[in-house]
């Protein structure tokens, strides 16, 4: 089993949030990087 999760400094297309939430993979994007150690630390214990 493995988790996935998209790092983008940029904010992202809707298709792409779509696509993403499809096969389950976690995006920090735009301002949520200035968050980056605590979005990661939720990713990893979800």
């Amino acid at each position: 089993m493995t988790k996935k999760c998209l790092i983008s400094y940029f904010p992202l297309p809707e298709a792409m949030r779509n696509r993403a939430k499809t096969y389950n993979i976690c995006l920090i994007e735009g301002t949520d990087i200035q968050r980056i150690k605590q979005k990661i630390q939720e990713w990893i214990a979800k």
